[in-house]
């Protein structure tokens, strides 16, 4: 007769490593489980454990089974889970200044540590997200905006700190609307040629990381959302 208390510790210790590696970037949304006999032999635990565990990995949101199949991990850090937060915001109208200020303690931070941190493939990431950004067609807003969620958070995952790259991913939505507003606001500003100033901004922001100067990259992060925070206004 199995003990409870010990089923459950094994449960939680399964449990508990697939969080830390999802956390931590090696597992990711979509990749798939190994089997119930890997698993058991890697975690020298019976296929039952393997199961029970897996069982509550589901109810935890964590993965999904397809019966028959794989078993697919899901993101436990699903931007979904901030949607009362969108809710908030989108039906008071006085908290986007609330979203702007989270904004700039999230990416100011995180450009300067991208800059102390950010390893060559970082780099490189962040160079061609750039150039995404650069090439966007300006008669496409979706596009745009999503060039400019990915530039920062490229940057982000340069940061080295993976909580602050996780809740940057997690205000996506958010994000989203934020960005296209800024958008909309800059380049629509007439005999005001915004969209090359934010530019010159993002191109500014990651000349000062590549070259490793935290402060050049702090004040650059800095004066970007102060030119987009002026616009909002």
């Amino acid at each position: 007769m199995s003990n409870p208390a010990l089923t459950a510790k094994t449960s939680n210790r399964i449990i508990n490593h697939f969080q830390a590696q999802l956390a931590s970037g090696v597992l990711n949304a979509g990749d798939k489980l190994p089997s119930e006999r890997k698993l058991a032999a890697q975690f020298n635990v019976s296929r039952a454990s393997i199961r029970e565990a897996i069982g509550l990995m589901e109810l935890k949101g964590m993965v999904k089974i397809r019966h028959g199949a794989s078993t697919i991990i899901v993101d436990i850090f699903n931007p979904s889970l901030l949607d009362p937060l969108q809710v908030l915001v989108n039906n008071h109208q006085g908290l986007a200044a609330n979203v702007m200020a989270v904004r700039h303690l999230l990416e100011v931070e995180a450009t300067k540590l991208a800059a102390l941190n950010a390893t060559e493939n970082d780099i490189i990431s962040i160079e061609k997200s750039l150039t995404n950004l650069l090439n966007a067609d300006l008669q496409n807003a979706d596009l745009q905006v999503k060039a400019d969620i990915e530039f920062h958070l490229a940057i982000a995952d340069a940061s080295q700190n993976i909580v602050l790259a996780k809740l940057m991913r997690n205000m996506g939505e958010l994000l989203e609307q934020e960005m296209a507003k800024t958008i909309s606001a800059v380049t629509g500003l007439a005999n005001d040629d915004g969209q090359a100033k934010l530019n010159q901004q993002h191109i500014a922001i990651f000349t000062a990381i590549k070259a490793s100067n935290s402060a050049e990259a702090e004040q650059a992060a800095r004066a970007h959302l102060q030119f987009v925070q002026s616009h909002l206004a």
